[in-house]
């Protein structure tokens, strides 16, 4: 009986080293994992400002760009300006005359 009593009592014995290390490693992978999610969440938040960053310039960009006249456009009004330059140099010489 008494033998008994000491094989059951190893049994347990052996059952629980087993299941606090098991404990341990359990929560050990627990605590890595929340700071794996924590380092993911810092990455995704991080990652959502530089999507909110590139919006806002491609925004600008497309503002910009239909502000900007384009390279047709500006020789166009470079030459009535140059025209226009040359006819007000002739009305001030018929002027001088």
């Amino acid at each position: 009986m008494a033998s008994d009593l000491r094989a059951s009592l190893t049994r347990i014995s052996e059952k629980s080293r087993f299941l606090t290390q098991r404990y341990r490693r359990v929560y050990q992978e627990r605590q890595q994992a929340l700071d794996e999610i924590e380092g993911l969440r810092n990455l995704l938040e991080q990652r959502n400002k530089e999507i909110q960053t590139l919006k806002m310039q491609l925004e600008y960009l497309s503002v910009v760009s239909t502000i900007v006249p384009s390279r047709e456009a500006l020789d166009q009004t470079r030459t009535k300006i140059a025209g226009l330059v040359r006819d007000i140099d002739r009305c001030i010489a018929d002027l001088k005359e």
